[in-house]
């Protein structure tokens, strides 16, 4: 946060399409600005190659269906290694 002059925990609610998150405190924050905790010991990392092609046909693990449902890759997000499906925007690939 450039207003309280470094990182401030916060969630996020949503994915827009141009690749910036919608946080709980602010919406449409660049992915630059956006991180894992450090106290959650997870080392930041460049996301990793594309693996799949915009229209490739996967699956993608629904929580709220409780398991794999067939989706459409509709974009890659190079800024985070994210991809968004034609049922849910921001998937990290397993």
């Amino acid at each position: 946060s450039d207003s309280q002059g470094g990182w401030i925990p916060a969630k996020v609610v949503g994915l827009r399409p141009n690749g910036a998150y919608d946080l709980d405190c602010k919406p449409g924050v660049q992915a630059s600005k956006v991180r894992v905790p450090q106290s959650l010991g997870v080392p930041e990392q460049a996301p990793g190659p594309q693996e799949y092609e915009v229209r490739a046909f996967v699956e993608y693990f629904s929580e709220s269906r409780g398991g794999w449902i067939p989706a459409r890759v509709t974009a890659y997000n190079p800024q985070t290694g994210t991809y968004d499906l034609d049922c849910k925007p921001g998937v990290q690939p397993a």
